[in-house]
C-alpha cells in the first residue's frame, strides 16, 4: 500500500497499523504502565498523542525532532517528535521572590501508520524524551541522550518479546546491533551504566540531579 506521503508498506504492516488516535490512546497507556513498572513515573505529564504523516513531521519548526536509528525499518526516517517549552514567571506575584521556572510538555507527534510495534517503541523513546525534558537533564551529550530513550524501547520490545511477540524480538535485535554512534553506541553504553548503577538508584539519581551518574 502506498501512504499519501509517498511511503509504500506491506500488508503485513498494515495489519497493525495505528491509524487513529483510539489505537494510538490504547498504545500510549500500555506504554506508560510498562515504564511505571520499570521505574519511569510519567504522572504528571498527560499523554497527548497526536498523529502526522511525515509531509506534516518534515513541515514542522521548533519542536525537538527525532530520527531513527540507522538500521532497522524506515532508518533515517522521522518518527516523531515532543513538544515543549519553558515558562518563567515570578514566585508568590512578587520580584523579590525570583523567577519560577516551569517546564511543559505539550504533547507527542508520532508518524502515522507504524506497524504496532514500531509505534510502541518510537513513543516510549519520545517519552523519554519529555522525561528528560522535565528533569532539565539539559546538558546530556547526544549519546546518552538518545542512548537513554533507546533504553526505554528496549525495556518495552523485552516485555512484548518475551510475550511471545516476534516483531518485538526484531526491533531488539536491531538496537543490539544498530552500528550508530549515537543511537546504537550510545543505547549500550547507556544500557549497561544503568544496569550497573541500579535502574531504580540511576533514574532517581538522574531525575533529582538533572545529569546522567557517572559511570
Amino acid at each position: 500500500m502506498k501512504y499519501q506521503d509517498g511511503r509504500r508498506v506491506c500488508n503485513i504492516c498494515r495489519e497493525t497499523a495505528v491509524d487513529d488516535n483510539p489505537a494510538a490512546a490504547e498504545a500510549a497507556r500500555e506504554v506508560a504502565a510498562l515504564l511505571k513498572r520499570a521505574g519511569v513515573i510519567m504522572d504528571g505529564l498527560p499523554l497527548r498523542i497526536a498523529l502526522a504523516d511525515a509531509d506534516e513531521i518534515r513541515s514542522q519548526r521548533g519542536v525537538r525532532t527525532d530520527f531513527s536509528s540507522s538500521t532497522g525499518p524506515s532508518a533515517g526516517a522521522v518518527l516523531g517528535f515532543i513538544r515543549c517549552r519553558t515558562e518563567i514567571g515570578t514566585e508568590g506575584g512578587g520580584a523579590s521572590l525570583g523567577p519560577s521556572v516551569r517546564r511543559v510538555v505539550e504533547g507527542v507527534t508520532i508518524l502515522q501508520g507504524l506497524p504496532r510495534e514500531m509505534f510502541v517503541g518510537t513513543l516510549a523513546h519520545e517519552l523519554g524524551h519529555a522525561w528528560l525534558f522535565l528533569a532539565s537533564v539539559d546538558d546530556a551529550r547526544p549519546w546518552q541522550e538518545e542512548g537513554f530513550c533507546n533504553v526505554l524501547s528496549y525495556l518495552i520490545h523485552r516485555h512484548r518479546s518475551q510475550q511471545g511477540n516476534a516483531e518485538a524480538s526484531f526491533y531488539l535485535r536491531c538496537l543490539e546491533e544498530d552500528p550508530d554512534p549515537v543511537y546504537g553506541e550510545g543505547f549500550r553504553r547507556v544500557r549497561a551504566q544503568l544496569k550497573s548503577y541500579g535502574y531504580a538508584q540511576a533514574l532517581r539519581f538522574i531525575y533529582e540531579r538533572g545529569r546522567f551518574p557517572s559511570a
